[in-house]
């Protein structure tokens, strides 16, 4: 969110509209739709009598860090906006109280990667039906290169759960396999109506559901436990992690220029790219799909998620 214009207030706003051509290649209304309510049309929780905080997710996450006695790890499942917005503002405090940046999705290409075949800018043709991001480009990253670019360049610790990694991890009908039997009947009957409505409220080709996020969670949460028992250098390369097969640690960084056709910049626009004068990030690059599943299934159940 970039948050609303006051008469004093400085604010922060991210450049995401890269194609004023209708349709603009967003996601379709009908998928966001599924997603929005799955939680209360497909499979109902109870009603949270709470009401959402009044605060913008930037200023949100800045009164909760200074509330930190100690360094803090951030899960983040979508765009930067709203932590580059934060960084904006106190950028000391984000570089006092973030230990650790876990990120959902991006994949660090070598500086010599061809950019996509027929991509010009402005892009105006979807990879998928899903997201309209470009070939080779993170949605989380491109939409919102301008606030991603602020992050990676700022230098906080990062961690990717890359493309590679998430796109091995595919959603199946039968997963529900997964759910332990010493798992509780309110859980185990939320956690089998998730598996079966999931596809329906997506209303999305089984083949293209993916346990996105979901493997973000399990990876950051794994690491967190290793360096607490191992410390930080083993936890740093991720090979802690049993979801995580195989690690490694590059400078990145994210690529801002535009060009007028693939066979310069533009073709790589929004790409993250192995580069000398990047930022040290770690990328989870091959994952474990069986201890995946176990460790996110038991997590849910309340048991000890180690996998």
């Amino acid at each position: 969110m970039a948050g609303h214009i006051s008469g004093l207030a400085l604010k922060y706003f991210s450049d995401t509209q890269l194609n004023l051509k209708a349709p603009s290649q967003l996601p379709r209304p009908q998928l966001l739709s599924g997603i929005d309510n799955l939680l209360s049309r497909y499979v109902p929780l109870p009603f949270n009598w709470r009401p959402p905080s009044w605060m913008y997710a930037s200023k949100l996450l800045l009164r909760s860090l200074r509330r930190q006695q100690h360094p803090v790890d951030l899960i983040v499942l979508g765009p930067l906006t709203s932590l580059a917005e934060a960084l904006q503002k106190d950028e000391k405090l984000l570089r006092q109280k973030i230990r650790q940046i876990y990120f959902s999705g991006g994949q660090v290409d070598p500086p010599d990667a061809p950019p996509p075949v027929q991509q010009v800018w402005p892009y105006s043709a979807g990879g998928t039906s899903f997201t309209g991001n470009p070939p080779f480009t993170a949605w989380n990253l491109f939409a919102d290169p301008v606030a991603a670019n602020s992050i990676f360049s700022f230098g906080l610790p990062i961690v990717l759960a890359t493309d590679s990694f998430q796109y091995a991890l595919p959603f199946y009908r039968n997963d529900t396999q997964f759910i332990p039997k010493s798992c509780g009947p309110k859980t185990s009957e939320f956690l089998h109506q998730l598996v079966e409505q999931i596809p329906k409220a997506l209303n999305e080709s089984l083949s293209l559901v993916m346990y996105w996020d979901q493997s973000t969670a399990v990876l950051a949460v794994q690491m967190i436990w290793a360096r607490e028992r191992y410390g930080a250098q083993a936890a740093q390369q991720a090979l802690r992690a049993p979801v995580c097969a195989r690690a490694g640690r590059q400078l990145a960084t994210m690529m801002m220029e535009a060009g007028d056709n693939s066979s310069v910049s533009g073709g790589r626009y929004a790409r993250l790219l192995e580069n000398e004068f990047g930022r040290p990030v770690t990328s989870c690059l091959q994952s474990h799909e069986r201890k995946f599943k176990t460790a996110y299934y038991t997590g849910v159940c309340g048991f000890d998620a180690e996998g």
